[in-house]
């Protein structure tokens, strides 16, 4: 039977985060590229918020295990392998605040609201509609656009959006889409402001993330499909941010002190 010495020795070790750290940046980079072929959703789910990936008979730990163990390994090595001195105060504020980012992601993930926007070209919409077992019920067309649902409402937001163009880009000679955006304007009370949603750069208003995860065309009838989430982490990475700075200049202070003394 393992101690608890032995198994706080174990997570402590440097070695966990050696090769957790290669492995979260190999799934980052494969989940980036499966976004083009799948969708938002699809391949962050697959990547990012699951526990194990599968690859045919094969298991492979998913984006939530492998920072599950990433976030335990820098906590255990910061409450039990730091060194308290005031030298080292530069890098114990920079590991609390990527211990910050980490937990923070975890509360957004934990207490998030996500759901699908769907409008059509010159459609104007507040409504994000609720996952239905991830399927998109599609109505015919009509006179006003392209009339769809999502699933349930799953709440209205204080704020409107209207689709103005939706413009898609395949790579030469192929009906395979290289890339997508969405131009809106937002209305919020009495101001209107253009803005785009593009894969890869979402929109943050308002405490609410959208992101260009699809698109919908039937004939010359156009219609774009957002992912929404609301991020009530949203703090936590600017706060994160701060304290890597301030801990960064502080340990190239004292290590600059450190050499101009040796």
């Amino acid at each position: 039977m393992i101690s608890l010495s032995r198994l706080k020795n174990y997570l402590c070790n440097a070695h966990i985060t050696f090769y957790v750290l290669p492995y979260i940046m190999i799934l980052v980079v494969i989940g980036t590229i499966l976004q083009a072929s799948m969708g938002l959703f699809e391949a962050t789910h697959l990547i990012f918020y699951s526990w194990i990936i599968w690859l045919g008979y094969f298991p492979f730990p998913g984006g939530i295990l492998a920072l599950s163990l990433f976030t335990l390994n820098l906590l255990m090595r910061f409450l039990f392998k730091s060194e308290w001195t005031i030298q080292k105060s530069g890098v114990h504020l920079t590991h609390l605040g990527v211990l910050i980012l980490l937990f923070g992601a975890f509360y957004t993930h934990v207490t998030a609201r996500e759901g699908y926007m769907v409008m059509g070209e010159g459609a104007t919409s507040n409504v994000i509609y609720a996952y239905n077992n991830g399927d998109l019920n599609i109505t015919p067309p009509d006179e006003s656009g392209i009339g769809m649902k999502w699933g349930d409402t799953l709440e209205t937001l204080p704020f409107s959006m209207t689709l103005n163009t939706f413009t898609r880009q395949d790579y030469a000679g192929t009906r395979t889409p290289q890339n997508y955006h969405s131009d809106i304007i937002i209305t919020d009370n009495k101001s209107n402001f253009p803005v785009r949603v593009e894969l890869n750069n979402p929109l943050n208003y308002r405490g609410y993330n959208f992101y260009q995860s699809s698109f919908i065309e039937i004939g010359d009838k156009k219609a774009t499909i957002l992912q929404v989430s609301q991020n009530k982490g949203a703090l936590s990475p600017y706060i994160a941010s701060i304290l890597i700075a301030l801990g960064l200049i502080i340990h190239l202070i004292f290590m600059r002190r450190k050499g101009s003394l040796s």
